[in-house]
């Protein structure tokens, strides 16, 4: 059983296909898979189902269930509804965190209030904080993303836009606001020949290859911490992009620096601009 964010193209929260990947995968490799959209089941529709059929175990990244996370302006109210499932499943549970959590104030609290920090196990792309998950009782694990296999390919240099130079995601300010600070200094820069685009997660699949193959640079960004960055490293080189992002210590231990991505000194926007 796979809880995850399957709400498609209409997602309010803006569209991401990583859960369908994620599931395809299994699928791929032979599992049977059952997905629930996280904005839509409680833990009764999970326990209901887990007596259906027999599950081997369950994966989830955030453990969200509906109404479960409310932004309240600097804070997250974390209900913590799953943790009816984990103890009532007797399932394995299994966390795939994609986003960050140490360093950032808003999320740290995540770690001690959010139930899924004490599932069986734990991956998240997170890198540089072992130590830090040991202590706070976490099994952790590093697994890092990827490109899924059908959409690594070249695209066509057809994306309406006459922009040379690109950045591709959400803003995020209220978790860093260090991309909005960038992205202003790039329109001021580079006027119409910089663009922001996906700003709702809309810029997907065919029309992401179409777009890496259309600009001359994408301008990558991550929220800056050791041995961790975002799915956008391997999102824009699996589809051949021109990718300039700052220089994070150990991703020159998975990418090498001016074959696969040309680097930049984090907030340094004056040696971004000579290296552009």
């Amino acid at each position: 059983m796979y809880i995850g964010n399957f709400a498609g193209r209409e997602s309010s929260l803006g569209y991401c296909p990583n859960a369908e990947f994620i599931a395809k995968t299994f699928v791929e490799c032979g599992y049977k898979v059952k997905g629930m959209n996280e904005a839509e089941v409680e833990a009764k529709g999970i326990l209901k189902e887990l007596k259906k059929r027999d599950y081997q175990f369950i994966l989830t990244e955030e453990a969200r269930l509906k109404g479960d996370f409310q932004n309240a302006g600097e804070r997250d109210i974390i209900k913590g509804t799953f943790k009816e499932v984990m103890v009532k499943s007797k399932k394995p549970i299994v966390a795939w965190l994609t986003n960050i959590f140490w360093g950032i104030m808003r999320r740290e609290e995540h770690i001690y209030k959010n139930p899924i920090f004490k599932a069986d196990i734990v991956f998240s792309t997170d890198g540089g904080h072992q130590q830090e998950f040991e202590k706070a009782g976490v099994n952790h694990f590093l697994l890092r993303q990827g490109i899924y296999q059908e959409e690594a390919y070249l695209g066509k240099p057809i994306y309406p836009t006459k922009a040379e130079i690109g950045f591709v995601g959400s803003l995020y300010q209220h978790i860093w606001p260090y991309r909005k600070e960038l992205i202003k200094f790039l329109y001021k820069t580079y006027g119409n020949r910089f663009e922001h685009f996906g700003q709702r997660g809309e810029v997907r699949h065919d029309d992401l290859n179409n777009l890496c193959a259309t600009l001359k640079i994408v301008v990558g960004d991550s929220v800056y911490s050791p041995y961790y960055w975002s799915n956008r490293v391997y999102e824009v080189i699996g589809r051949g992009g021109f990718l300039i992002h700052h220089l994070v210590e150990g991703l020159d231990q998975e990418f090498i620096p001016y074959k696969h991505f040309v680097p930049y000194q984090f907030n340094n926007f004056q040696n971004l601009k000579r290296v552009i």
